[in-house]
């Protein structure tokens, strides 16, 4: 059996996880509100850019010094991350799926993308539409996974010199094909996406580039300077409410604000108050399970919203209570101790497989 080696602890940006879970409500009140105030935070779709950018950091600053010594094979390293992202994928992917049979009565489309949005694999038939049509949600998820492995087969190649000529030239197409098709919001639709190929390698290459730069161990901002920083994330949100923003804003913020931002965040010193300690991990922890989930259960919430004691606004703020509050349930009753179980029983199975598997080839070859 091949010697499954515990993940270190390492150094845990607090200060990112409260920016990452801002950035996830705010894409949740962005649908929530999307036919009532349609121009409130007109622009959260920016923040799936910023989520990969800091994907790019956090894995990378997890995995790339195992990756490289072998302290982590690149089989588990798939696998860890395979587990970090479909337990709770699944899920609102099977509450989106009950909605389709038992309200719409559309088991024929159900069957014909319910495996694929397990699988989280795009669904590409339709001329126009989601990706991810189970959960639109998940299309970045798709994307993620994809960079997400392209980063552990080539983080050994990838010098400095290599990774940023990589993400310029990504970052180059990224720009071309906004300006092409006029948005820079790729990926998400059939007819764009194509286009999220060069958008998530941009951006996740972008944080991974951040993170080698190693700014926290040169400096340090208190910790309270995560608020400010947090202000001015949700602010790159918001125009749009009553005129029209160019393209340039949005690769403005993705080129220049988002990489600062995250910059700075990492940063900052860890707080002192357990209070605020406590904050910032919540907002972290339900980040994901709040932006994969919440369109799911706005699907099942909307046979209220006809309700005469709901006015349209306050309907809106129900379903983010209540979503908020589904994604706290499922996080600490389901996928916490599913993620905690398949890390503790299936990846040494699986890995002992693969070791027993390879032994089988070398003997062979021998």
């Amino acid at each position: 059996m091949p010697n499954i080696k515990r993940i270190d602890h390492k150094q845990h940006f607090l200060a990112l996880d409260l920016l990452r879970g801002m950035a996830a409500i705010c894409v949740m009140l962005f649908h929530a509100f999307l036919t009532t105030a349609p121009g409130a935070l007109a622009h959260a779709y920016l923040a799936v850019d910023f989520f990969f950018m800091l994907s790019g950091f956090v894995v990378s600053y997890a995995y790339e010094e195992r990756l490289i010594s072998n302290k982590i094979s690149l089989y588990e390293y798939i696998l860890r991350r395979v587990i970090r992202l479909y337990p709770m994928l699944t899920v609102g992917v099977l509450i989106s799926s009950a909605f389709m049979v038992l309200v719409q009565h559309n088991l024929i489309h159900c069957l014909m993308e319910i495996v694929p949005g397990i699988l989280d694999l795009p669904v590409l038939f339709r001329r126009e539409g989601s990706i991810t049509p189970l959960d639109p949600s998940a299309w970045s998820i798709f994307f993620e996974m994809f960079v997400s492995v392209l980063f552990g087969v080539f983080v050994s190649k990838l010098r400095d010199a290599v990774l940023w000529l990589s993400v310029g030239l990504a970052g180059t197409a990224f720009i071309c094909v906004s300006v092409a098709t006029g948005h820079q919001n790729l990926g998400a639709f059939t007819f764009k996406f194509w286009g999220g190929f060069p958008r998530v390698i941009f951006t996740f290459g972008m944080g991974v580039g951040l993170q080698r730069l190693n700014l926290n161990r040169r400096l340090s901002l208190p910790a309270w300077a995560v608020w400010p920083l947090g202000a001015v994330l949700v602010a790159t949100f918001i125009p749009g409410a009553s005129f029209r923003v160019p393209l340039a804003y949005d690769l403005f913020n993705i080129i220049f604000a988002y990489p600062i931002i995250i910059m700075l965040a990492s940063v900052c010193i860890r707080p002192t108050g357990r209070s605020f300690i406590q904050i910032m991990k919540l907002s972290g922890d339900l980040s994901y399970p709040v932006y994969i989930i919440h369109y799911s259960i706005f699907l099942w919430l909307s046979f209220a919203a006809v309700w005469p004691i709901f006015s349209r606004r306050s309907f809106g703020i129900a379903e983010c209570a209540i979503s908020m509050l589904a994604a706290w349930l499922l996080l600490r009753l389901y996928d916490e101790p599913c993620r905690s179980w398949l890390e503790r029983v299936v990846i040494p199975k699986v890995m002992s497989i693969g070791g027993d598997a390879q032994k089988s080839q070398e003997s062979a070859i021998a």
